[in-house]
């Protein structure tokens, strides 16, 4: 893997709480590499699970951090302050052959 991105360990709401403000490094090893990541937030609470999605732009090294938007899949729900789960994929390209890495941190919504 050309690269390995991570999550700030706090992302930050947005909209209502219907949006988190996604992103964290990038942590390139080679150059000359584009990559865009895709996440989900997911976060359990008592009335059930609240998931939002979203995917970053294309960035191209050696650009040091990523950010995206993730919206809520139900306009009924919504996040709150607290620990969530957050899964990325991140599609490298520019290389022999696009790879993909998936990756989950334990982050707090703010």
């Amino acid at each position: 893997m050309s690269m390995k991105p991570n999550f700030n360990p706090s992302l930050t709401l947005r909209g209502g709480n219907t949006e988190v403000a996604a992103g964290g490094p990038l942590g390139w090893t080679d150059p000359g590499r584009r990559c865009t990541i895709e996440v989900t937030i997911t976060q359990r609470l008592d009335s059930g699970e609240v998931v939002a999605r979203g995917e970053s732009e294309e960035y191209v090294s050696p650009a040091p951090t990523w950010d995206a938007v993730a919206r809520i899949d139900h306009p009924d729900r919504f996040l709150r302050p607290g620990p969530a789960t957050a899964w990325g994929k991140v599609r490298v390209s520019g290389g022999p052959a696009p790879q993909p890495d998936e990756w989950m941190n334990t982050i707090e919504l703010r």
